[in-house]
């Protein structure tokens, strides 16, 4: 598995429209939106050989808290659909990954705090 930077909007939202609940939080607009606001967001892929398995969009910006990298809705996997009851087990190991890889990102970003709102449920299979 690899991650890195999606550059074109076709697959990303091409990904994110085959989800059953797909968050307009990790949508292409919303980056662009961020942006207006004056954030800046990465758009981080994570791929399974040259397939789009996951999207994650991070948003950067500052508070009177500090400086932060902030990921509403997701990380967003392939094979997890919030609410159909599919075992997290698959995605265990691909959600350990991007964390480590968006602390990694956060310290590099200088951010003070790093917050991820995935789109679980705590009452969702945890097998």
């Amino acid at each position: 598995m690899e991650i890195k930077e999606v550059l074109e909007e076709k697959p990303w939202e091409e990904f994110l429209l085959r989800r059953q609940h797909a968050p307009f939080l990790q949508s292409w607009s919303w980056g662009e939106f961020q942006d207006k606001l004056g954030n800046s967001h990465h758009r981080l892929g994570i791929y399974e050989g040259k397939e789009l398995a996951g999207v994650c969009l991070a948003i950067s910006g500052h508070r009177r808290l500090g400086s932060y990298v902030y990921v509403p809705h997701g990380p967003v996997f392939s094979s997890f659909q919030p609410g159909a009851g599919e075992p997290l087990a698959h995605n265990v190991g691909w959600a350990k990954m991007v964390l480590e890889y968006l602390k990694d990102f956060a310290e590099k970003e200088g951010a003070d705090y790093l917050r991820i709102e995935p789109p679980w449920s705590p009452d969702e299979d945890k097998t």
